[in-house]
């Protein structure tokens, strides 16, 4: 009461009695009221005060495990782990295997996870509980002890088959780089047919990739079909897409970036699928249906050189000549890829005037380059400015001699 501690006014005849020079049986009568006492009314840190007190008058297996969980609770792991490894020794069998199970988890706070590891498999040896198996494989997973863990792992699942503990160990063969035994894994995995919806999915994934790591074109075929039926994902969709355009399968891969396009909701990935359709759509020759994806592209994106490049092919496609160089002169005046793009298609016109705007605009940039020199000897020469071009020609460097 002197300490204002409202715990032990719920019972000060407790509190002061344990400091009465009382014999021996009533001050263990005293502390086996008062701990219990600041137990129940959750005062661990005073629990702990007077239970030191307590122990040197005796030692139970229940006092120290009492104890224990009350340092447990104020997270003191070393004062927790030597009380517990007290309390083992005197205590029953039934006892042993709640005490050891609360040494695990004072080891595993405490960073002590060799010791943690040796308790789970001695445990499970007095136990058969295969739970402890599986707190083995996690205290070698973190000891970095990987193909102990997987060891753990695969006698867990011989006795208490878990998916979720499958794909666990699964990617632990992966890291460890045993793809053989990581395949056959997943492939039994999946041939179990009560495997939950959430886990099939990924099970289907990493087998698709390791099918492509190891050259099983169809086994990756046969994976990402499957797995594209029950999870149509839009980013399983464009991966696959993009696998099938690699592989030369344009119908096949079209549809699927059609399908990825329609359930896909990032702006950014959306203008790359629809650039990819436009250039597919380039490639087949089909100029309109380029124009209408470039359209899509352009609503989820800004109009960068890439777009305005690729939107000038299609206009051109469609003989839709100031429509593409009407993009091509929106891009940055300084670059020369442009420029010279731009005066190869007006002199193919024979719009010579034009080409020498653009080509006078090109050399402000980039003085002395030999090909927009030789450009604007070009348009000189073709509109009758014989002496001009003579003398642009004449300025060119002798390193491009040879050239002209």
């Amino acid at each position: 009461p002197k300490r204002g501690n409202p715990l032990l006014r719920a019972d000060p005849r407790l509190a002061l009695a344990a400091d009465l020079p009382a014999g021996h049986r009533r001050r263990l009568e005293v502390y086996r009221n008062l701990i219990p006492l600041l137990v129940a009314l959750e005062d661990p840190g005073q629990a702990i005060l007077h239970g030191r007190t307590w122990l040197q008058l005796e030692t139970t297996p229940g006092q120290l495990q009492l104890l224990a969980e009350c340092e447990l609770r104020q997270r003191h792991w070393p004062q927790a782990i030597d009380l517990l490894q007290r309390a083992i020794p005197l205590a029953t069998a039934d006892v042993q295997a709640e005490l050891k199970t609360r040494l695990m988890e004072a080891y595993r706070n405490a960073g002590l996870n060799t010791d943690y590891l040796i308790v789970s498999t001695n445990l499970y040896a007095s136990t058969h509980n295969p739970d402890r198996l599986l707190d083995a494989a996690q205290a070698a997973q973190r000891l970095g002890q990987t193909n102990d863990a997987i060891a753990f792992y695969g006698l867990y699942l011989d006795r208490s088959f878990s998916p979720g503990i499958a794909m666990e160990q699964f990617y632990l063969l992966k890291s460890a780089r045993r793809i053989v035994e990581g395949k056959a894994l997943l492939e039994n995995l999946l041939r179990k047919p009560d495997l939950q919806i959430d886990t099939r999915p990924a099970a289907l994934y990493e087998l698709a990739l390791l099918c492509l790591a190891t050259g099983d074109a169809p086994g990756y075929e046969r994976a990402m079909s499957e797995l594209l039926q029950i999870e149509p994902n839009p980013g399983f969709l464009y991966e696959y897409a993009a696998r099938r355009l690699a592989a030369g399968c344009n119908d096949e891969a079209f549809d699927l970036f059609l399908r990825a396009a329609v359930s896909e909701l990032q702006p950014k990935r959306l203008r790359e699928i629809f650039m990819i359709l436009a250039n597919m759509c380039l490639e087949q020759g089909d100029h309109a249906t380029a124009l209408a994806c470039l359209e899509l592209a352009r609503d989820y994106g800004p109009a960068n050189r890439d777009w305005r490049l690729t939107s000038a092919r299609a206009e051109l496609g469609c003989d839709r000549f100031e429509a593409a160089f009407s993009h091509l002169e929106s891009i940055d005046p300084k670059d020369i890829e442009i420029y010279r793009m731009l005066v190869n298609l007006r002199l193919a016109r024979n719009e010579y005037a034009e080409a020498a705007a653009i080509l006078n605009r090109a050399l402000a940039f980039n003085p002395g380059d030999k090909d927009l020199e030789l450009a604007m000897a070009r348009v000189e020469f073709e509109t009758g400015k014989f002496q001009d071009a003579a003398k642009r020609l004449l300025r060119i460097p002798m390193r491009y001699e040879n050239t002209l």
